[in-house]
């Protein structure tokens, strides 16, 4: 490469990446001219992380740690994270996949003042036996809510047929049962080995600047060295046999659907090539363009998503748990409701605390669906 472009290419880097002496990972990308600011503060900890060796000490977590985590950093002694968020006019959220947890927000004023909201949260965490029992009872709400997603239960149910003993196959926010064994050493231990600046990536994208970024890491102490945690990982054998061949989950869906998957040895983190490539070969064998698919669906034996699906009962009662859930914790998110409403039940639903009613079958599949409309409207 000629020396100027590689000077180029260098400095484009250092603009937009850098390594702190914390150990912090930054990634900025700069888009002058855009309105709003993207920023995300990513741990590589989720919810197949139970099993690990902390400083010499063997750490077992039950399941739903990493995701009971996410809700609680949330939470100081000064209050509702949410809340500050309001303060900025920053539209916040979070979330936790089998190998990671996201803390996010949007905002196009007041980027500093949220940007300490989010690493204030994320580097000073606070936990006590009774902001963990009130956090047990909500998030058991929320595990019940997810029984009722077919999409979901399909998912976790392949999990169980496909592994025997791997943490997989538990949900990623773990059951009632197994969210009470929380305790706020757990949540520390949790902190420590994995919410380490050395195992987090500080990304931000839009009308901001790496220096502005880095600004705010000095502010909270990331531009300091951070004593490095011994952490390892601990991984029970995994078979390469299925645990069952096959399950099947009886729902109030008025479609079945199904899943296949397949068992394949677990390739090296950082080979991303032979992943992309995966993803490539299922694309092309069964993706939604694939020749199997389009005969399938033409033949009426799969479709891609559960439209028609009948009312579930059980919506209104959590609905208003919903409500509730959010009237304590001083927010008001807007509530959307699909699958199965009709001008028999848009009245009771909206009333229950939907914000949305999103209807589908019940219109198109109306002799008149104009009139179908009316009528909801009505309701």
């Amino acid at each position: 490469m000629p020396q100027n472009n590689q000077t180029l290419l260098e400095k484009t880097v250092a603009d937009q990446w850098q390594t702190l002496p914390s150990g912090l990972t930054v990634l900025v990308r700069p888009m002058p001219g855009y309105s709003s600011t993207h920023v995300i503060y990513a741990t590589k900890f989720g919810s197949i992380d139970r099993d690990f060796c902390l400083n010499g000490q063997t750490v077992h977590l039950p399941a739903g740690v990493a995701h009971f985590l996410e809700h609680k950093m949330f939470e100081d002694e000064d209050g509702d994270a949410f809340a500050k968020y309001a303060k900025t006019g920053a539209n916040a959220n979070a979330f936790t996949s089998f190998d990671r947890t996201c803390y996010l927000f949007t905002a196009t004023e007041q980027l500093d003042e949220s940007l300490d909201v989010l690493l204030g949260m994320v580097g000073r965490p606070y936990f006590t036996e009774q902001t963990i029992a009130k956090e047990q009872g909500i998030i058991g709400q929320e595990i019940k809510m997810y029984d009722d997603s077919p999409d979901w239960r399909l998912i976790t149910g392949l999990f169980e047929c496909l592994y025997h003993s791997h943490p997989i196959r538990s949900d990623i926010a773990g059951t009632v049962e197994s969210i009470a064994e929380i305790t706020p050493a757990m949540l520390y231990d949790s902190c420590k080995a994995f919410y380490a600046p050395g195992n987090m990536v500080l990304a931000a994208a839009g009308n901001t600047t790496m220096e502005q970024i880095l600004a705010a890491c000095k502010r909270h102490g990331l531009m300091e060295p951070r004593p490095a945690q011994k952490v390892q990982r601990l991984w029970a054998t995994e078979p390469m046999t299925l645990a069952a061949t096959e399950k099947t989950l009886t729902m109030p869906v008025s479609k079945p659907c199904f899943g296949v998957g397949f068992k394949e040895e677990p390739l090296p983190a950082d080979d991303l090539r032979t992943e992309a490539l995966y993803d490539l070969v299922l694309s092309c064998i069964v993706g939604g363009m694939s020749p199997l698919y389009r005969r399938l669906y033409d033949e009426g034996l799969v479709n891609p998503g559960f439209g028609g699906q009948s009312f579930i009962p059980g919506t209104i009662a959590k609905l208003h748990e919903l409500k509730a859930m959010c009237e304590r914790h001083g927010v008001s998110p807007m509530i959307e409701v699909d699958g199965g409403i009709s001008s028999h039940n848009a009245r009771e639903v909206y009333q229950a605390g939907a914000d949305v009613l999103v209807a589908g079958n019940a219109v198109f599949g109306a002799a008149d669906p104009q009139a179908e409309i009316v009528r909801m409207l009505n309701a």
